[in-house]
């Protein structure tokens, strides 16, 4: 079970750290995890246990690794352990090979103020590689009589930073560029979080200074300037991506939000 990170709002290969907390408003807890290294049935307890340990009211799964047929068992298993506190919503495509989905683990609380916001294709992209979002951005609006203003929360699982997968992380990049204009022009307060598969500055360790991915990073970075999405400050920047038998560490896990004056 891989830690990402949480966030208030009112990778390692390792066993899951407690999630790391940022203040976000009114008294609700955001966070994300990455299942994919076991899968969401192999991941279970270490789910139940992060749960109580953070509080999160909606917890983001990544990679779930778990089909359409069999979400079901996975579903049911969660639910009881978890004594129907939280609800498992998910997004599993329909694809062959590998499956590639997310889903989310909502407080029963909230249930009644959530909507799974269905992904619409940017303007100028082309349905083929559209495909490459599937599975890896979970859009939920949250609307309650208590909050003032429309809260969207975006889950995401970027694609791995390499020269093969840089058209399928840009058009992920539009799907985000596009969520947070519509964002902007309704008045809603928007939080992305998740695996960005990039890092901040100084958020790699023992990696070459002109190593590639060094250059994603910086891509990801301006990418997020340019959108005005402000990125959730950190006190104890620590790895959450281990290279396997070699040192090199990444702190890949992100969090953003706008508009700037939420001050998460």
């Amino acid at each position: 079970l891989s830690q990402c990170a949480a966030s208030d709002w009112t990778r390692d290969e390792k066993e899951c750290d407690p999630a790391l907390i940022i203040h976000a408003g009114d008294a609700a807890r955001v966070g994300a995890v990455i299942v994919g290294y076991r899968g969401l049935a192999a991941s279970l307890a270490g789910i139940v246990d992060l749960l109580h340990q953070t509080g999160c009211d909606v917890l983001f799964l990544s990679d779930i690794r778990t089909t359409r047929g069999k979400i079901g068992r996975s579903r049911r298993a969660i639910q009881a352990a978890l004594h129907d506190e939280w609800r498992l919503l998910t997004d599993i495509p329909a694809a062959k090979g590998r499956p590639v989905g997310m889903g989310t683990l909502v407080h029963a609380s909230l249930l009644p103020y959530v909507r799974h916001i269905e992904l619409t294709c940017p303007t100028g992209v082309p349905e083929d590689l559209w495909r490459a979002v599937s599975g890896r951005v979970f859009h939920l609006q949250i609307v309650r009589p208590v909050a003032a203003a429309t809260w969207w929360l975006v889950g995401i699982y970027q694609h791995v930073a390499k020269p093969a997968n840089a058209v399928k992380r840009s058009i992920l990049l539009q799907c985000l560029a596009d969520i947070k204009s519509r964002a902007e022009r309704g008045n809603h307060c928007l939080v992305v979080i998740g695996d960005a598969n990039s890092a901040p500055e100084g958020g790699r360790w023992r990696s070459h200074r002109i190593s590639p991915m060094r250059a994603i990073d910086k891509t990801t970075t301006q990418w997020a300037k340019d959108l005005g999405l402000v990125e959730v400050p950190q006190s104890r920047p620590r790895p959450t991506w281990h290279v396997n038998l070699h040192n090199y560490c990444a702190w890949l896990d992100r969090a953003w939000y706008f508009p700037e004056s939420l001050a998460l």
